[in-house]
């Protein structure tokens, strides 16, 4: 099972025919948001994220 630190490094350096998968994810994180909804490793993948440069 991979951390949520090797999870958010994955989803950072990858990219879909939609485009980034980094904004892929902060969109699910603001719908859920939204939504009024919250899931903890949605939360710390997010938080993982922001830690890291754009590429």
């Amino acid at each position: 099972m991979l951390s949520d630190a090797e999870i958010a490094r994955q989803i950072a350096s990858s990219k879909g025919p939609s485009g980034l998968n980094r904004d892929y994810f902060a969109h699910l994180a603001d719908a859920l948001r939204a939504l009024g909804e919250s899931d903890s490793h949605i939360d710390r993948i997010e938080q993982e994220l922001m830690t890291l440069p754009a590429e």
